[in-house]
């Protein structure tokens, strides 16, 4: 059995997209042949169940199982579409039943019940309760941001705390907008360098604003029903957490704009 390896997924900015890229990410690995948990750990603003299309499906969150309501199996759903894909949803009342023991209990209970590949931790946007819980347990990190300067402030601010916690993160800029490339030669916008200059953190891939995916998120879908660069920017980022050496733009179809940016 191959071991688990336990990813947060994580800013202390919300709007970067974290619960879009864990998402999609834990479908990228499936596809891969991986088994994949996600566990919601927004006890606030949950979102996972909405944008996987599982909200009719929750019975059961993190907090029923670590206050003993009901166990585990109980309240972990699966994903109907690709095999191997899993969500455990969070409680929206801040999660004050949640405890630090409890929460590590859960994460190994899951190990041993699932015996998954991937566990992806999915964190709000605050380096709170959550955040401790998480990085607690987590193995590594990806730090998302966009290439606003608020964004990137926040990166480089939650890249320092996880080094501080002995965690190694990577960086995954989302939301890349390609669509306007003299922003970037003005220097109106950070290109893609200068945005890891400015987080300290090594780069492990970059999303493209595809619009159609949030449209495609109000339907409840995931990346799989789109096509273009979103489909090769996911399936990248997967295959290089995989340990792969491959191209951090492979298969994209702008990357003679995107080489113009880096």
């Amino acid at each position: 059995m191959s071991k688990c390896k336990i990813v947060m997924v994580t800013s202390c900015k919300g709007g970067v997209g974290k619960s879009t890229v864990s998402a999609n990410l834990g479908l990228a690995l499936a596809k891969q042949g991986k088994r994949v948990l996600l566990c919601d750990c927004d006890y606030n603003i949950h979102c996972l169940d909405l944008i996987m299309g599982l909200q009719d499906h929750i019975i059961f969150h993190a907090a029923d199982v670590v206050a003993g309501r009901t166990n585990l199996g109980n309240a972990i759903v699966k994903y109907p579409t690709v095999e191997g894909l899993f969500l455990l949803a969070a409680p929206e009342d801040g999660g004050s039943e949640i405890t630090p023991e409890g929460f590590v209990q859960m994460v190994e209970t899951a190990k041993e019940l699932l015996a998954p590949d991937y566990i992806i931790l999915d964190t709000p946007g605050d380096l709170g309760k959550s955040f401790r819980y998480a990085a607690s347990v987590a193995d590594s990190a990806l730090v998302i941001t966009t290439n606003q300067p608020t964004a990137i402030r926040a990166a480089e601010k939650t890249a320092s705390e996880l080094y501080d916690r002995g965690i190694e993160p990577r960086l995954i800029i989302n939301y890349f907008d390609l669509s306007d490339l003299r922003s970037y030669s003005k220097d109106d916008r950070s290109s893609i360098v200068e945005i890891i200059d400015q987080t300290y953190t090594r780069l492990i891939g970059v999303i493209p604003f595809q619009y159609q995916l949030g449209r495609a998120q109000e339907k409840g879908s995931l990346y799989d029903s789109l096509r273009g660069d979103i489909v090769a920017a996911f399936e990248n980022i997967a295959q290089r957490m995989m340990g792969e050496e491959i191209p951090l733009f492979r298969n994209f179809k702008e990357r003679k704009k995107i080489k113009r940016v880096i």
